[in-house]
């Protein structure tokens, strides 16, 4: 290399120099004492925290932005990033730079390691001639200059760094010195970088700096915008947000978990094997394909007071004709729902359909009273059918689970199946598990001197003895509260657990009770259990509601808050007021033991997932005043603040009575109600509502001004207290579902009432109503638990909204037409 060999020619030359060179690294290198000692906490999962504009730590990670020259702060590092030329190394501000600190012994050190250095490798040399341990060479200006290449070499030495034991590293701003780069692009690439890098790392890097020029003020601007735009990845904020801010523990219809399997068989004589299982317990416990549920009483059977003999019923056509299909999205099993009139007649058609939808394993209930052992040969002669119609197919169903809730009947039916497989079948099974042969029941003989006595004595036993009966009870609020879809799950457990069939009819309130008479008594304590169950938890979350709005706290992940669900926020604040009258109770258990709260370090931790994030409490001083509230001084606006204000700006009353959904109507009076505690408590929901809606559905409109019609007598309330959707319907019904309802057009909240109020709702993201009294449940699509803000009378062309949550309405003004 020509410029090596100029180099030996001129030793004598540059001894000199190279003193002057050596003596300027010495007193260039930080003193003993001067340097910085830093304490790095074990590695925690990839969480950003922020230290300013010119620092960032992802997954303890230090990213910084110095301003300064790379020889100088190049030396508090481990580890320097060069870039170079492969035909003079000391070409270009950065390498120049080095050069001069470095001086002979580093350039004899170049020449020596980087010669045969190819344009898409990395040179390396020792960093002790300008104070670091090592520097990483580039060729970037012998290179084709784009960011892709700057960009892989740089994430190669930053891994390389971490490899080779390296704590800190100084990457100066490469190619943002005029070669056709955008400093705006480098930056957000060189962030892109790091936080790849910060999700693999494996070594010990722990602190990156950037090094920018004290004369480039613009590759300072985009560095620092890109530092503080880095975030962590949306997927990964979600995916956090749900393991910190949501309750893991959550109230199920089923509570029971007792799943046995007493009996297995399987069929080799099919392509495809094929079990049977005869379990005891509940169905909804069971993993499955497809539910057949027989609990769905068709109309013409729901009249009669009696559901005897269900299982003898002939008509084969039956079942295909109250056959109600549907997916269940969280547990996804295909739920076959039919009439249990006529079951086992029409079985195989059933068992055609379940097929026909790819369905490859099915759990069938059995109810207990109405099997006997003929019952069961009938039931495997059918499914032998089923299967020898289909011996040599792939898609046969391959697993067939008949479930019995009563413990001692489960066993006599596994018995009877026993029996059957193993004595009467036509094809071949194997037994994988066997139930010990047991005999149960009894025979009854009547002995009487003559026939009139035998009649009695029969007419006395039934009258005695355990009847079939149908009961209705009135709809509980907790039954109220069961989304449609999830009632069969009820529905199919007080089948499996109590023998009874419960059902709602569609045209009234009341819940009807098929079954014996001691069962239908289980059944209705059972549901009256879970509604007391239910109206205690609803007046606990009452109480955390509360306390929410009083003190809301967030996890702060990534550059973002998310606010804990009201659960989860009611154990923190109380467990924070607990550390406040004590300090040496430091970490509580929440969540169910789930996660733990370090008020001194104000960090939450989920057990499982190792994830932790910092937590902190709202205060409300970042609501603003309404810009048209009039008061005295704002000390004033606090805690109870309320007023009643006529409204005397001409503006402003240009611009209410401009409403186009006013109609006709002409304001004679107009009043602004100023409640500070509801105007707050709205703002709050508001914002919950603007991060559903920018997450689920961008496009959806978060708050609307509507109209609330009402008796003149209750509008005093509303202003002091807010809305209460327990008093939904109170006036004209709830046709739409409990709730609080706003008109679009004045005209139709006039017809509720002599009063009308102007109120902005939260009417966010809305779905059509459920019908007459029933609460909003509807989940947002995409979601797993967070509900529609709303539900409307018309999805398409909506003339009221309503509203389940009292703080989603904010009555604004009051109007005198």
């Amino acid at each position: 290399m020509r410029f090596c060999q100029r180099l030996n020619n001129k030793i004598d030359s540059t001894t000199t120099n190279l003193k002057e060179a050596d003596s300027k690294m010495a007193a260039l290198k930080p003193k003993e004492e001067e340097k910085i000692s830093v304490t790095y906490a074990p590695q925690q999962p990839a969480l950003l925290s922020y230290k300013g504009h010119d620092e960032r730590i992802i997954n303890n990670i230090t990213i910084k932005l110095i301003i300064g020259t790379i020889e100088k702060e190049g030396a508090n590092c481990d580890a320097i990033v060069n870039s170079i030329n492969l035909r003079n190394y000391q070409q270009g501000s950065i390498a120049a730079s080095i050069h001069k600190i470095g001086g002979y012994s580093y350039m004899q050190e170049c020449c020596r390691l980087l010669q045969g250095l190819s344009v898409n490798e990395i040179g390396y040399t020792s960093g002790g001639h300008v104070g670091c341990k090592g520097i990483y060479h580039i060729p970037f200006l012998s290179s084709d200059k784009t960011l892709a290449w700057l960009s892989n070499k740089i994430k190669d030495c930053v891994t390389r760094a971490d490899l080779q034991g390296m704590k800190s590293i100084a990457i100066p701003t490469i190619g943002a010195g005029g070669v056709g780069l955008k400093p705006d692009d480098i930056a957000n690439q060189m962030m892109q970088i790091m936080w790849t890098f910060s999700q693999e790392k494996k070594g010990n890097l722990q602190e990156i700096h950037f090094i920018v020029r004290p004369s480039d003020s613009k590759c300072y601007t985009a560095f620092q915008q890109a530092l503080n735009n880095l975030s962590l990845p949306r997927d990964m904020q979600q995916k956090l947000t749900e393991t910190l801010t949501k309750s893991t523990s959550k109230r199920k219809l089923d509570q029971k978990s007792d799943y046995r399997l007493l009996f297995k068989a399987q069929c080799t004589a099919t392509k495809v094997p094929v079990d049977i299982h005869v379990y005891h317990g509940i169905v909804n416990d069971r993993k499955t394909d497809a539910i057949v549920d027989m609990t769905a009483i068709c109309s013409s059977h729901a009249t009669t007071d009696d559901l005897v003999d269900i299982a003898n019923y002939a008509d084969k056509g039956h079942t295909l004709q109250t056959l109600r299909y549907q997916r269940s999205s969280e547990s996804n099993h295909g739920l076959f729902q039919i009439c249990p009139y006529g079951c086992l007649a029409g079985l195989s058609a059933l068992l055609a359909d379940i097929k026909a939808r790819g369905e490859k394993s099915v759990t069938i209930p059995l109810l207990d009273i109405e099997m006997k052992a003929v019952t069961i040969d009938y039931l495997v002669d059918l499914i032998e059918s089923f299967i020898t119609n289909h011996l040599n197919d792939d898609n046969i169903i391959h697993c067939f689970n008949l479930v019995i809730g009563y413990q001692d009947r489960s066993t006599e039916i596994a018995t009877w199946m026993q029996d059957k497989i193993t004595n009467k079948a036509q094809l071949n099974w194997k037994v994988v598990q066997q139930v010990s042969i047991q005999n149960y029941g009894m025979n009854i003989y009547y002995i009487a001197s003559n026939k009139t006595a035998l009649t009695n004595i029969k007419s006395s036993m039934t009258r005695y003895g355990n009847t079939w009966t149908h009961h209705e009870m009135p709809d509980q609020e907790y039954c109220n509260t069961i989304k449609p879809n999830h009632w069969y799950q009820l529905a199919l457990r007080i089948w499996s657990e109590y023998n009874t069939i419960v059902f709602r009819r569609d045209k009234t309130s009341n819940i009807s009770i098929f079954g014996y008479e001691t069962d239908t008594i289980r059944t209705i304590s059972d549901i009256c259990n879970l509604s007391k169950t239910y109206l205690t938890e609803e007046a606990h979350k009452e109480v955390q509601r509360f306390a929410a709005e009083a003190a809301q706290w967030y996890a702060t992940i990534g550059s973002r808050r998310s606010k804990f669900e009201t659960e989860l926020n009611y154990e923190i604040e109380k467990n924070y007021n607990i550390y406040c009258n004590d300090k040496t109770k430091k970490i509580f258990n929440i969540d169910s033991d789930a996660k733990i709260v370090n008020y001194e370090s104000m960090k939450i931790k989920d057990l499982a997932s190792g994830e932790e994030c910092s937590i902190g409490k709202s205060t409300f001083e970042d609501i603003a005043v309404p810009g048209n509230w009039e008061y005295n001084k704002k000390e004033d606006i606090v805690d109870g603040y309320y007023a009643l204000m006529d409204v005397q700006n001409q503006h402003e009353i240009n611009e209410i009575s401009n409403i186009p959904e006013l109609g006709n109507l002409t304001i004679k009076k107009l009043q602004r109600i100023q409640n500070w505690n509801l105007y707050r408590r709205y703002q709050i929901m508001k914002a919950e509502v603007t991060q559903a809606v920018n997450k689920y559905a961008p496009n959806a409109i978060v708050e609307r001004r509507l109209f609330h019609g009402t008796a003149s007598s209750k509008i005093n309330a509303i202003c002091k207290s807010g809305f209460d959707r327990d008093y939904s319907g109170t006036a004209t019904g709830s046709i739409h579902g409990t709730g609080t309802y706003f008109g679009v057009n004045a005209s139709t909240s006039r017809g509720y009432g002599d009063g009308l109020l102007l109120v902005r709702v939260l009417t966010g993201i809305y779905t059509q109503s459920s019908g007459r009294g029933r609460p909003n449940l509807t989940t947002i699509i995409g979601s797993q638990s967070e509900r529609v803000h709303s539900v409307v009378d018309n999805y398409n062309s909506p003339s009221m909204y309503v509203i389940s949550n009292d703080n989603s309405a904010y009555p604004e003004y009051i109007l005198y037409v």
